[in-house]
């Protein structure tokens, strides 16, 4: 692969992943602030409260998920999890009705 090859797959990556972030932004109504790191396509910050990765914002427009689910979701493992305990729930098992037990 050659050098163009590689700067038009970065400029093609960057295009989509930017896509699907005005989507997301458009449909949660939440502002973006930056990608974790310069990271475009790692995590995003949002509202300085909320990050989300780019897989799980994929996940929220390709499956039409419903408006905020994707805050609860977050919300909901900062309001249950406890120091020193790792039990966390992905975004597509929240999705599909997956919760901790309180």
């Amino acid at each position: 692969m050659n050098k163009k090859e590689i700067m038009t797959l970065k400029k093609d990556f960057t295009t989509i992943v930017n896509r699907y972030l005005a989507l997301f932004v458009a449909k949660q109504e939440i502002d973006f602030d930056y990608w974790i790191g310069g990271n475009i396509g790692g995590i995003a910050s949002f509202i300085e409260q909320y990050s989300f990765s780019f897989d799980d914002i994929r996940y929220d427009i390709d499956n039409n998920c419903q408006k905020g689910m994707i805050l609860q979701w977050q919300q909901n493992y900062i309001d249950n999890h406890k120091d020193g305990e790792s039990d966390w729930i992905n975004y597509n098992s929240y999705c599909m009705g997956l919760r901790l037990p309180l």
